[in-house]
């Protein structure tokens, strides 16, 4: 996927979210799947096209939209852009959450494939590398989306909304930590919430032959 303009920090993509989801966990959805699928670039995009090589459609921004190629021109600048101006991507980021919302409303989380393949929320540290479905190895850091969320979160509390204190914020991790059954530690660096430790990379493959893998879900 190609990645331009500006790229958000985890906790002040959380702003845009929190502005359109209150409950808790859903926020932490939403953050996971925004990083996994743009890395919180305002200005990512993807093509998909037909075998003959003509495109079908774009996805677009922040929670990568998918607009038909026949609506580019009227839809695509209101979800992606490419400007470093503030002014610019702040106008951008919000109404792409907007309508990320919008489809939530209607389908939750189904559209994207990053949450309903399980990799949004994937709770492990590393993986048995696959390719085209058949485990080859070496061992590979995982995307750690939901690792990000749960901290970019806590910061968000901590320093974008300062609606927690510093015991507040890192309690809030650890309560999501619990839920997601994240391995690691949890604490404050540099005075941001950030993980202090998590499981080294293993030294032998995995006994069989797979390793840890996510688990497709319906969306919800």
């Amino acid at each position: 996927m190609p990645y331009a303009g500006w790229t958000h920090r985890p906790r002040e993509a959380a702003a845009y979210i929190a502005a359109k989801w209150q409950n808790v966990d859903e926020r932490h959805k939403a953050l996971a799947t925004m990083l996994a699928e743009s890395r919180c670039n305002v200005g990512a995009w993807n093509d998909n096209l037909a075998d003959d090589g003509h495109l079908l459609s774009r996805d677009c921004g922040l929670f990568q939209i998918n607009v038909p190629a026949a609506n580019l021109s009227d839809r695509e600048l209101m979800l992606r852009t490419e400007s470093m101006e503030s002014a610019d991507w702040e106008v951008v980021s919000r109404h792409n959450v907007a309508v990320a919302r919008l489809m939530w409303d209607e389908r939750h989380w189904q559209p994207w494939v990053a949450y309903n393949s399980g990799w949004a929320t994937f709770p492990e540290w590393w993986v048995w590398r696959q390719v085209d479905k058949e485990p080859v190895g070496p061992w590979v850091a995982t995307g750690r989306y939901i690792q990000k969320a749960i901290v970019g979160w806590a910061n968000w509390h901590l320093l974008v909304a300062k609606t927690k204190n510093a015991n507040g914020a890192v309690a809030s991790a650890y309560n999501q930590q619990v839920k997601w059954k994240v391995e690691g530690e949890l604490g404050l660096s540099a005075g941001k919430v950030a993980w202090l430790s998590h499981p080294p990379k293993p030294l032998e493959p995995p006994a069989d032959g797979i390793g840890p893998r996510p688990k497709p879900n319906n969306g919800i």
